[in-house]
């Protein structure tokens, strides 16, 4: 039964992140394959430096013009001054 429920398959390490590549659209990855959100991970971001982070990277591949993703960016970075200046010291 416990074979039914759990995949006792075994992958290689390669043929884990060629899965794990497919999840992440082209326009998160760098040259180097350097992803977005593990870029954001490794530097502790919080959540709206990380998201503006993310529209910043991914400004000039997903869309024809980055206005979108800019403005995104930006509202994001005015949320986290917004938090930072609410906060009492």
């Amino acid at each position: 039964m416990a074979n039914r429920i759990f995949n006792t398959t075994t992958t290689t390490l390669d043929e884990q992140l060629s899965e794990t590549d497919k999840r992440v659209p082209e326009y998160y990855k760098g040259k180097d394959g350097y992803e977005a959100r593990k870029v954001c991970d490794n530097f502790d971001l919080p959540y709206h430096l990380a998201t503006a982070t993310t529209y910043i990277i991914r400004a000039y591949h997903k869309h024809d013009t980055p206005i979108d993703c800019l403005t995104k960016a930006i509202a994001h970075l005015e949320f986290e001054l917004e938090k930072f200046n609410n906060q009492k010291f």
